[in-house]
């Protein structure tokens, strides 16, 4: 098995947990704070989750190009822009 494929594996359910797992936590929030439908909340979320679904090999691809540590750096990097920009939200489109 090669070894950027099991990486790519491996980190996709620690990252898929702890979106979905933690969505309970914010979705509440965030649904109260900007006075927006929870079905579009979840919605949003389950468009998140499906992307990753489908970008999942191209991680794999990544790794075996790169190196895990650029692959995982720079998709912490998204991700923590990504964060920044749930927080600066004001309206839904």
């Amino acid at each position: 098995m090669d070894g950027a494929w099991l990486a790519s594996v491996l980190l996709r359910p620690y990252l898929l947990g702890f979106w979905s797992l933690g969505s309970s936590v914010y979705l509440n929030q965030i649904t109260r704070a900007h006075v927006w439908p929870t079905s579009i909340v979840s919605a949003a979320i389950a468009v998140f989750i499906l992307t990753n679904a489908i970008v999942l090999p191209t991680i794999s691809v990544g790794i075996s190009r790169f190196t895990p540590r650029f692959v995982i750096s720079g998709t912490t990097l998204l991700l923590g822009a990504g964060i920044v920009a749930i927080g600066r939200l004001e309206e839904l489109w």
